[in-house]
């Protein structure tokens, strides 16, 4: 009795699928699957760096600019005669620069130029990234073996005072920087499986290198959600910076007007007076924002610090305009 065609084409449907299962789930499969996914978990992980570096190394020079703005506004407060010692613009209410703290901010400013000048603020020495993340640590003063007594000194100024040799710091890469500071993990290269040969290994051997690297492309993709993150709150610093800088740099020109024609404060204008409680308002709240780390780092940990760039942002809410607030 000849056997039906639907049971032929059934038979051979049944072997064909357990062939493909068979193939499906070979050593080899499993082995070049795991390694396709690591692959495709990097490049989007890289991608997203690629995209975040330059955003960074953006704000970085940014902040750096904002030390050196206050050598324009110490020129500007130095020709103001019977100026006031506090200051008041809208919700900024007792604004003062002690002389210690001009002191510290020329020091600043001149550190930034010294900087300048060595060439350690270029792309590939690592300040510009470390700088940008972590300004507040970057600034910070503390003691120093090499200081006087009673001295102390920015870790900016220990860049300037030590300074890396230009074949040195010139293999540095920013990104290097970045990943060290975020803790992000490191990173297989294209050969780190060129010996994994899923033919000549066990199923079972196959399946824990699956497990394991399985584990890694896991842990690179959380990196690249953080690095996305990261790329947002990097990209909203920024723009406030350098809203900031732009009307500092007006209020600074139009102050330099006013003292073109008077320099005594008891003779300004309530408005002349506001133009200038309004640039110290701007630039202690630029200064601020600079100092203000967008990384806080504890070990192995990195959390990203949102919370106090939002006190930032929300303390210049009256001093810039809703276009300029809008990110």
């Amino acid at each position: 009795m000849p056997i039906p065609l639907a049971i032929w084409a059934a038979a051979g449907l049944g072997a064909a699928g357990v062939k493909l299962y068979k193939s499906v789930n070979s050593s080899k499969n499993i082995v070049d699957n795991a390694v396709l996914r690591y692959a495709e978990e990097r490049y989007k992980f890289l991608k997203k760096e690629e995209e975040l570096m330059p955003v960074i190394e953006e704000l970085g020079r940014e902040k750096l600019a904002a030390w050196s703005y206050y050598r324009e506004m110490f020129h500007i407060m130095a020709k103001v005669l019977n100026r006031p010692g506090h200051f008041t613009y809208k919700s900024h209410k007792n604004m003062h620069l002690l002389p210690h703290e001009i002191q510290k901010l020329k020091k600043i400013a001149m550190v930034v130029e010294a900087m300048h000048q060595n060439h350690l603020d270029k792309i590939g020495t690592g300040v510009l990234t470390v700088v940008a993340l972590q300004g507040g640590a970057a600034n910070n003063y503390g003691k120093d073996s090499l200081l006087e007594e009673d001295e102390e000194k920015t870790i900016l100024e220990e860049i300037v005072a030590s300074p890396l040799n230009s074949a040195e710091y010139g293999e540095l890469e920013e990104m290097a920087i970045l990943n060290a500071i975020m803790s992000f993990p490191h990173i297989l290269g294209h050969d780190a499986f060129a010996n994994e040969d899923g033919e000549q290994i066990t199923k079972e051997e196959a399946l824990a290198f699956k497990n394991d690297i399985d584990a890694k492309s896991l842990v690179l993709a959380d990196a690249a959600g953080k690095v996305d993150r990261l790329l947002d709150v990097t990209k909203h610093a920024l723009h406030i910076m350098k809203a900031l800088a732009n009307r500092h740099r007006e209020q600074v020109a139009k102050l330099e007007e006013i003292l073109k024609v008077k320099q005594d404060y008891n003779l300004f204008t309530l408005a002349e007076k506001d133009e200038l409680s309004y640039a110290i308002a701007l630039g202690i709240n630029l200064r601020e924002l600079a100092r203000t780390d967008v990384v806080l780092k504890t070990g192995n940990i990195s959390v990203i610090n949102g919370s106090a760039l939002q006190i930032c942002y929300n303390r210049v809410q009256d001093l810039l305009p809703v276009e300029d607030l809008v990110y």
